[in-house]
């Protein structure tokens, strides 16, 4: 997922995908980059070419490595709206399944480097220095000239956008899920399916973007435009296209330009007539359309921009529907629109709000669009979940929800341990045969370590079951690939397995079980694995619900929980199961309990 080749996919796709006037957005694909760049550097670079420095030590550990990633998804943010603050607070609100302190002023280091080094490559550009790119040689949003002015009796309006945005990003995400089901199907056709599917998306965008200005008339240019009008140069607004000297067309001056162009243009103030209300309308069904068929194609694609077009188209439209009832600029109309829409589709609403006053630099757009975004979120909520959740339950990754369901407290960890295989267990000194057979016929990636007959301190009895810990699938694969293997069944001294192993090899995660052969011979010897258990993991009594569960899982950031019976005694096995992300996600809870689920 965060490799170096799908690295370099992603940068050359989605330069490939927006510069090719895709409906799709740069921030998606933006905060993988980033997440992809954090991931290679803590680990020292690729598999293959792997720098064993000294100081990477301090991210071999799930839970740095969990860190470094956030703070490149949260850069990835702020490269994409020149926004650090805005980048931080949508890693807290929408990457992080364990926030803390630490990982906040973390965040907010990187978020504020990537925003210096932005600063620095603008003033080059500006300076004239970027060639062909012009002064806009990096494509980001630039809104800052909206200007706002508003009044009391304005709040109806606003309400208005925020109930409408909710409705419309809620069937938003309902059509799309429809439509990200029928991609799936397509996609798992082979990848000639896949590739038709992109190029078919990419004539209808061309042919409409191309087409339609032609359905739009002609409006004369005035004097007063601060651009030269006409033009149909690489930059620049009012496109002429098919009009005479003097005329431009608006609908081309939205479509055949950047989407960021699109963006600055529609959400432009005092643009009363600029554009005609025949275009906007085509220009919003359109993007419609568009948003809908774009995401989901095989490019690297982000949502932000598809719903700000088309948020913005619609609160054109509404502005333009008011008329003389609302004083409101139509280009304010614009931004509430898009943030409106957003937040309806994403339910975000921190974030959105901050990277939206970051956008406009403008302080005086603050409570406007906090209440838009309440609103429409809180419509949104009502119908559906958010595009993210359901675009991660279509990929099936083991992303908690923050709350459990409420049907989760009348289940307990113990009956969801009934309905899954035995756990898996081994011996503190385990026979290499036995080993090798469990790493080859199952797919887990911990197990527990039991030791039978063990002397209890200050007791008489010795036949006592002990569950000594947790070792992990790449810690055994390590040892029986170091050969360390003991001919007679005996615990270990400590500087043996200093000797053996250092900090550096115990923390590698790829090794698999097929790199390693082991002889007939060390089948029949013995490995002592209490050197390389984890003697304090987790636990949670059998009695206890799957709501708590699932919030220590998620809060406390585990990987692995095990289960211990709530009655101790002889015959009694001293863990009963083993709990991970997946066994936690509510669609495979109610895969084995349908009951569960209201009607």
């Amino acid at each position: 997922m965060f490799g170096a080749t799908t690295l370099l996919v992603k940068i050359v796709g989605s330069i490939g995908a927006v510069s090719a006037g895709l409906d799709l957005g740069k921030e998606g694909p933006l905060v993988h980059i980033g997440s992809c760049i954090a991931s290679l550097l803590a680990q020292g670079g690729p598999d293959n070419y792997r720098i064993k420095w000294l100081w990477l030590r301090y991210f071999n550990n799930d839970r740095d490595r969990r860190d470094i990633i956030t703070c490149g998804s949260s850069s990835g943010v702020c490269a994409a709206f020149r926004a650090p603050v805005g980048g931080v607070l949508f890693a807290l609100e929408e990457v992080a399944t364990w926030w803390r302190s630490a990982l906040l002023w973390r965040t907010f280091f990187s978020t504020a480097v990537v925003v210096v080094v932005l600063r620095a490559f603008i003033e080059i550009c500006n300076s004239g220095k970027c060639g062909l790119f012009g002064t806009g040689g990096l494509i980001m949003f630039d809104v800052s000239d909206v200007k706002v002015s508003y009044q009391a009796m304005d709040v109806i309006p606003i309400i208005i956008i925020g109930i409408i945005g909710g409705l419309l990003g809620s069937l938003y995400n309902h059509v799309l899920h429809k439509v990200l089901r029928v991609y799936n199907l397509i996609n798992h056709k082979g990848k000639m399916h896949k590739l038709l599917l992109a190029l078919g998306v990419s004539l209808f965008t061309s042919v409409c973007q191309y087409c339609l200005p032609f359905l739009a008339q002609c409006r004369a240019c005035d004097p007063s435009f601060p651009e030269t009008c006409p033009t149909n140069d690489r930059s620049g607004n009012f496109k002429q296209f098919n009009c005479p000297d003097g005329y431009y067309n608006d609908l081309a001056t939205l479509l055949l330009t950047t989407n960021d162009d699109a963006v600055r243009n529609i959400f432009s103030t005092n643009t009363t007539n600029e554009f005609h209300v025949t275009s906007i309308l085509i220009f919003f069904a359109l993007y419609c359309i568009l948003g809908l068929i774009t995401f989901g194609i095989a490019v690297p694609s982000g949502l932000f921009l598809p719903i700000i077009l088309m948020g913005s188209g619609y609160g054109r439209l509404l502005s333009m529907a008011m008329g003389s009832y609302t004083n409101l600029d139509e280009g304010l109309f614009a931004v509430l629109g898009a943030a409106s829409l957003m937040a309806g589709s994403m339910r975000m609403t921190v974030s959105l709000c901050v990277i939206f006053l970051e956008l406009t630099n403008n302080l005086l757009l603050l409570p406007i669009t906090m209440i838009v975004l309440l609103i429409a979120k809180t419509v949104g909520d009502c119908f559906n979940p958010s595009i993210y959740e359901i675009i991660l339950e279509l990929k099936g990754l083991p992303f908690l929800d923050a709350n459990p369901e409420p049907w989760m407290r009348n289940l307990t960890v113990g009956e969801l341990a009934d309905v899954k295989p035995p756990v898996v267990t081994l011996c503190g000194v385990e026979k290499v045969s036995r080993i090798v057979d469990v790493l080859r016929n199952t797919t887990h990636n911990a197990f527990p370590i039991v030791d039978q007959g063990v002397p209890v301190p200050g007791m008489v009895a010795t036949g006592a079951t002990e569950l000594h810990g947790l070792i992990l699938r790449a810690h055994l694969v390590q040892a029986l690939k170091k050969k360390w293997f003991l001919p007679e069944k005996r615990r270990t001294e400590e500087w043996e397995v200093r000797e053996k192993f250092n900090w550096v090899e115990l923390a590698e995660r790829e090794l698999k079980i097929e790199q390693v052969a082991v002889t007939r011979d060390e089948m029949e010897m013995y490995v002592d694995l209490h050197p390389l258990t984890n003697t304090t993991p987790f636990t949670v009594v059998e009695s206890l619900s799957v709501a708590k569960a699932l919030v220590l899982f998620r809060q406390v950031g585990l990987r692995h929980l095990l289960i211990v019976p709530k009655y101790q005694g002889a015959g009694v096995a001293p863990v009963v199961g083993i709990l991970t992300r997946q066994d936690l996600r509510a669609y495979n809870i109610l895969s084995a309990f349908p009951h569960l689920e209201r009607p």
